[in-house]
């Protein structure tokens, strides 16, 4: 009679805590069967033991209907990840900021959204050293909103942006005497809103 006792207690504190934890709990008689053959339960282990609830798993969203790959297909939106079977070298660049500034924003700072940090350029010129390459034929760039991709016979850099930019506009120019690309990528401020206090 106090085996059932114990066993009645055990199941109603299993039940309580399982809820409370987010598991759920194996049936007290299975899990002291093999005790209460014994006639008796031997160890605290063998009040119910508890098992982690399974997550349901997340619902995929739907592809487009005429789409050639989902989103997270594409290389791109991955993080930059290098290739190691790609034997080209990755060129040294530098990131510039250019701001429009006028007369007013100089003398009277009449413009109150502007301030001279890098989160108010409306531009971001990127040079690229790659001085094993010839011409400006050899260079293949393509811009993407968040990913600058620079490659030539000798060279690839795959670059995340540290903003968004519009891919329709900028302009990219070759120094055949530094024998560097620069790239003019303008910045995308639609989703970035500050407010002045």
């Amino acid at each position: 009679m106090l085996a059932n006792d114990v066993l009645a207690l055990s199941t109603l504190l299993t039940d309580t805590q399982a809820a409370a934890q987010g598991l759920t709990s194996v049936p007290a008689s299975s899990a002291a069967s093999s005790s209460a053959d014994a006639g008796a339960i031997t160890s605290p282990a063998q009040i119910g033991a508890l098992v982690p609830a399974v997550p349901a798993a997340p619902a995929k969203p739907k592809a487009k209907a005429k789409a050639i790959w989902a989103d997270d297909d594409s290389a791109l939106t991955q993080p930059y990840v290098e290739d190691p079977s790609d034997l080209r070298k990755r060129p040294e660049y530098e990131v510039r900021y250019k701001q429009r500034v006028g007369v007013y924003d100089m003398y009277s700072g009449m413009d109150f959204e502007k301030d001279p940090s890098s989160m108010r350029c409306e531009e971001m010129v990127i040079v690229i050293q790659m001085p094993q390459t010839r011409s400006a034929a050899d260079v293949v760039c393509d811009v993407k909103e968040t990913v600058l991709d620079v490659r030539s016979e000798q060279y690839k850099l795959i670059l995340p942006l540290p903003r968004k930019v519009y891919t329709n506009k900028g302009a990219a120019k070759w120094d055949d005497r530094a024998k560097s690309l620069s790239v003019t990528l303008v910045v995308n401020y639609e989703d970035y809103v500050t407010k002045i206090l």
